[in-house]
């Protein structure tokens, strides 16, 4: 039994680190850490400066989005591997820093609490000039 027992834990070390790992290489848009470098870590704190979202944690990363008429604010966006529809009072309407440009959208977004639920959306850009 406790050989079982040492092994479970070496592979649970072993897989733990995997997943933690950033691999910008296999990450996808709306992955956490996506394109979250330290260039595009500035720019998302000077845009959204003052609101309520800080992008302090890296939860800021690039996405895509597709509009959805049944959305709040009019479109989903790719979180974690799932869309999501984002809140209106979240999606930031404003000129855009050339930095961020590069991308169809931005999203700021912790983990969903459950599998089943929605993740916490603190703020969002949408590029519509892409």
């Amino acid at each position: 039994m406790p050989r079982f027992f040492a092994l479970f834990l070496a592979v649970l070390c072993i897989l733990s680190l995997g997943s933690s790992a950033q691999d910008f290489e296999l990450l996808q848009p709306g992955d956490l850490g996506y394109k979250h470098t330290e260039e595009r870590h500035k720019a998302y704190q000077e845009f959204f400066r003052g609101g309520r979202c800080n992008c302090n944690t890296g939860q800021c990363r690039a996405t895509i989005a597709r509009p959805n008429k049944e959305s709040p604010s009019g479109i989903d966006m790719k979180i974690d591997g799932k869309w999501y529809p984002i809140p209106a009072e979240v999606l930031h309407r404003k000129a855009i820093p050339e930095e961020l440009k590069r991308d169809e959208a931005h999203v700021c977004a912790f983990r969903p609490v459950t599998p089943r639920t929605t993740p916490p959306i603190e703020c969002a850009i949408y590029n519509d000039g892409v």
